[in-house]
């Protein structure tokens, strides 16, 4: 042992010696200090096993809250508007002027909807939910082909000969838009509503699949059976 840690020993030894009743004060007082903080000791414990054992308990998720719930359902009722029009009610001559007006108002609906739903995930309080790589794929899918599929119905759009202006959710007329470069709008509108159905269809099944299969409780999030989170 080297002398400097000898001599360092042995000054300790020596103050323990010439001090003992310091030292036992010492003890005592760390003693008596941990018995007085032992109520709160034990109320952080309780606190903090009470906790992990409501965490292992309830499920690790977070429910939408109810704007953004009510604005996905009236997508989905907007969204179910417009296919019954597109595949039910169109037809030459006159029923064009009843239901081109209706099928114009309905896409820029669903474009104002999309907006205004990512809107509500932008801000505050944000909205993250851990239901996978799939599902995020799932919804930006969703939300780019309903804002390209309104755009280029935008675009498309030409007044028929004879043909009235038709009236934005019967008020604003619509007017066609010349971009500078030319592309097959109507072509890429027909092919953007076939995605957008099929996309559909796939979100439907996996929200079956996960309610009737799974039952996690992802369906659950956009329901109204459970009060949302604050």
């Amino acid at each position: 042992m080297p002398v400097r840690s000898l001599r360092v020993c042995q000054a300790r030894e020596g103050a323990a010696l010439r001090h003992p009743l310091r030292i036992h004060r010492r003890r005592r007082s760390s003693i008596g200090s941990l018995l007085r903080h032992r109520p709160t000791i034990e109320l952080n414990w309780q606190r903090s096993s009470s906790e992990v054992t409501s965490k292992l308990d309830k499920p690790d998720r977070t429910d939408w809250s109810v704007g953004v719930r009510i604005l996905h359902w009236i997508t989905v009722l907007v969204l179910a508007l417009q296919l019954v029009i597109v595949f039910g009610l169109q037809g030459p001559g006159m029923a064009m002027l009843i239901w081109m007006p209706w099928h114009i108002s309905l896409g820029f609906s669903l474009l104002g909807l999309v907006l205004l739903r990512l809107a509500a995930r932008a801000l505050p309080p944000r909205r993250i939910l851990s239901s996978g790589a799939i599902a995020t794929a799932m919804h930006v899918a969703l939300y780019l082909v309903l804002m390209a599929t309104s755009l280029t119905g935008w675009f498309a759009f030409r007044p028929a000969a004879l043909m009235p202006t038709p009236l934005v959710f019967g008020l604003v007329p619509l007017r066609p838009i010349h971009l500078p470069f030319s592309a097959p709008w109507t072509s890429w509108h027909k092919g953007l509503v076939w995605v957008l159905i099929a996309l559909v269809a796939a979100h439907a099944a996996a929200a079956a699949y996960h309610l009737l299969v799974l039952r996690d409780h992802i369906v659950q999030r956009m329901l109204f059976d459970e009060p949302a989170d604050p």
